[in-house]
């Protein structure tokens, strides 16, 4: 027998937390949820009202035996806040690489995401070894710092010309050969890596000049997987859309956590 709603909500509300990501501009009436790195297309997106529309991210609430589950996303709910009583059903997937979904409107996205940014940082993965970083120092008399504990960044600008250049040596080497860009790749600050180094759990990110237009950016709950969309319809389109992060699978492993700690 299911709980009562009453009891369900109420439960919800002592064990959970719900933290609030930001205000999205959705003009298009076409709300996009996807993990950049697999591309965003506009046939996934979910057609809406259009209008304004807040993001709040659902959280654990930390107890003694378990701190760890403050910091998982369970869901992400996108809510225009019109009273809707329709059933939540669902509409979709979304697959996640990347540890993290973004959430915009689709038009605005499309406008303007950079495939390309203004920048030409070279990086070298540091997370195993230092050889690369020292190779290209003594090739091409490049200098680097430590951007963080597994990328160091190179100091002088990389073109495209010197970027084959550093591509085609590395592949010399039969360790670098396969996959030589983990080892050496060029970031732009285009809109791919702004959401790859985007470092809080979730937030606003602007995506045009005038910042007028934003995207949301939210960690999935336990990283990499495929999770369920779902949405509540109105006449005019879905009024709520949701994205579960948590099931009864990830909540044993939550409660492993509990059992170590205890």
């Amino acid at each position: 027998m299911r709980s009562p709603r009453w009891l369900t909500q109420f439960y919800e509300r002592a064990t959970l937390r719900r933290r609030t990501v930001g205000k999205l501009r959705v003009p298009s009436g076409k709300l996009l949820i996807c993990d950049i790195s697999g591309g965003c297309k506009e046939r996934d997106a979910i057609e809406v009202p259009a209008g304004d529309y807040w993001i709040v991210v659902e959280m654990g609430k930390p107890t003694k035996e378990n701190p760890f589950f403050q910091r998982i996303v369970r869901r992400a709910i996108i809510t225009n806040r019109r009273i809707d009583d329709s059933e939540l059903i669902q509409v979709g997937k979304v697959g996640v690489d990347m540890a993290r979904i973004v959430v915009a409107d689709c038009a605005d996205f499309l406008n303007y995401s950079e495939a390309e940014g203004p920048e030409r940082i070279g990086c070298v993965s540091t997370a195993r070894e230092n050889r690369v970083k020292s190779l290209l120092s003594e090739r091409f008399k490049l200098t680097f710092y430590r951007f963080n504990i597994v990328t160091a960044r190179c100091r002088e600008p990389i073109n495209d010309d010197l970027k084959n250049q550093i591509l085609a040596y590395l592949r010399s080497f039969p360790e670098y050969a396969r996959n030589t860009h983990i080892h050496f790749y060029v970031e732009t600050c285009s809109t791919w890596d702004r959401v790859n180094r985007f470092n809080k759990p979730f937030g606003m990110l602007p995506i045009d000049s005038k910042k007028s237009a934003s995207l949301a950016v939210i960690e999935s709950g336990f990283g990499d997987g495929v999770y369920p969309i779902y949405a509540r319809r109105g006449s005019g389109g879905a009024t709520e859309v949701e994205v579960h992060f948590h099931d009864a699978t990830t909540e044993e492993f939550v409660n492993s956590f509990a059992v170590l700690n205890s």
